[in-house]
């Protein structure tokens, strides 16, 4: 399965550090598998954590100003060369497993011309999935595999599993007003059959917010192109295009992963929580 991350919002909420440095490479803090403690773009985060649950294919959708997302996951051998020239093996060591996985992988950077939504972005992701099913993960927003649960896998086990035309990530919240919120009933343990999405209610019904996390079948493109632009907020949505697939009667699940440690880049409060050192079960 292919592997589509979003990375092309304008992090307005965090400026002025975002004015040149994308969001989704802002810094987080943890441990190496040598115990030390180091710092790695949140971006980069995600993409290991994906690697290490078989994906090998990706395609990072960005904007303008994004050019520092693609710079970094090329690999740059002389500036690995001018660490060691310097005795600084331990930091070569850091960029030579990035590369080693890059190499590995298949990599592609497409560009959303103008920031016009989180559906709008997925559209142009159509050309590299074609009518294959594919994962979707947001840049700014990660669930921490541990020991119990790997969200990643979980989510791919149940849409084998289900057959669904999606299947989404959902996670307890206090305030449902500020997240695209799933109405839903239990089907079995920790999965739920999706009846509604609504998107950032004020008389919420439900307290299951949508996570960084969805995988979907290539009909999601056709859904997103049929709702069109939101006249309140003038983007295409992609919650929008999950409600068309609902609305078509096409069986949309859900897994709760509320279990698992969730870590967001996308506020000053989000990202000073993020700060915190983050512990990977390796």
């Amino acid at each position: 399965m292919k592997a589509v991350i979003l990375a092309a919002g304008l992090g307005t909420r965090l400026l002025p550090a975002t004015k040149e440095v994308p969001k989704e490479m802002l810094p987080v803090f943890l441990r190496d598998k040598r115990g030390r403690l180091i710092a790695k773009p949140f971006l980069h985060l995600i993409f290991d954590v994906l690697y290490d649950s078989g994906f090998r294919k990706f395609a990072f959708i960005i904007g303008r100003g994004k050019r520092t997302i693609e710079d970094y996951f090329t690999p740059d051998r002389e500036f690995v060369d001018w660490l060691k020239r310097r005795g600084k093996e331990d930091l070569a060591i850091l960029l030579e497993e990035l590369y080693e996985r890059l190499r590995s992988s298949f990599t592609i950077f497409i560009n959303q011309p103008e920031p016009l939504g989180t559906g709008n972005a997925l559209l142009y992701a159509e050309p590299f999935t074609d009518q294959e099913p594919f994962l979707l993960h947001f840049g700014d927003d990660l669930l921490l595999p541990d020991v119990r649960l790997n969200p990643v896998d979980r989510l791919t086990q149940v849409f084998n599993e289900t057959g669904a035309e999606a299947v989404l990530a959902l996670k307890r919240v206090k305030d449902p007003s500020k997240y695209g919120i799933a109405v839903c009933e239990r089907e079995y343990k920790d999965i739920y059959r999706v009846s509604r999405i609504e998107e950032k209610p004020k008389f919420a019904k439900s307290n299951l917010a949508l996570v960084s996390l969805f995988i979907f079948k290539s009909g999601i493109y056709d859904a997103i192109k049929s709702v069109g632009v939101d006249k309140v907020t003038g983007e295409v949505m992609l919650t929008s295009g999950i409600q068309r697939l609902i609305d078509e009667g096409k069986p949309v699940y859900a897994v709760d992963v509320s279990g698992v440690r969730r870590v967001e880049v996308g506020s000053p409060q989000t990202y000073r929580e993020a700060l915190q050192t983050i512990e990977l079960n390796e």
